[in-house]
């Protein structure tokens, strides 16, 4: 029996936001830090252009090659997220990307994604993934 997967972690309202960011900011692009299983992956590539996704874990750059496939619009790579931004980033067009920083179970790499964001120099649409929304107890997020 093949398992379902749900991107972002079964969060439909998630969904909606990107597709609503995507038309009104006409985006074709879509960048994701930690590919996991890769069931937000396969939902970009569903919903967008373009995709790249990255994994620093094996296992699961593994695991997720085999649920993605073969799909021709999406390229992932298994590196550390920082590293692989700096490589991305000068091959895209920044008013058509928005980039979906999700990469948090191993290390927290969000600050050294934002400086190389910063460093490059680009301004994609940046959302992040699982942070404590001030003043919204009820909005659940990760802690280190």
């Amino acid at each position: 029996m093949e398992k379902k997967l749900n991107p972002f972690n079964s969060d439909i309202y998630l969904e909606k936001k990107f597709l609503d960011i995507k038309e009104k900011y006409d985006i074709n692009t879509a960048i994701e830090t930690g590919t996991f299983h890769g069931a937000t992956t396969i939902w970009f590539s569903e919903n967008f252009e373009k995709v790249n996704t990255v994994q620093c874990n094996k296992t699961y750059f593994d695991e997720s090659g085999i649920n993605i496939g073969n799909r021709q619009n999406v390229v992932r790579k298994l590196q550390d997220s920082p590293d692989f931004l700096k490589e991305i980033l000068p091959l895209i067009d920044d008013s058509k990307t928005i980039i979906f920083l999700d990469a948090h179970w191993y290390t927290n790499p969000v600050l050294n994604e934002l400086i190389a964001i910063k460093n490059s120099g680009k301004k994609p649409i940046i959302i992040i993934h699982d942070f404590m929304v001030p003043d919204n107890p009820s909005l659940g997020y990760d802690v280190y």
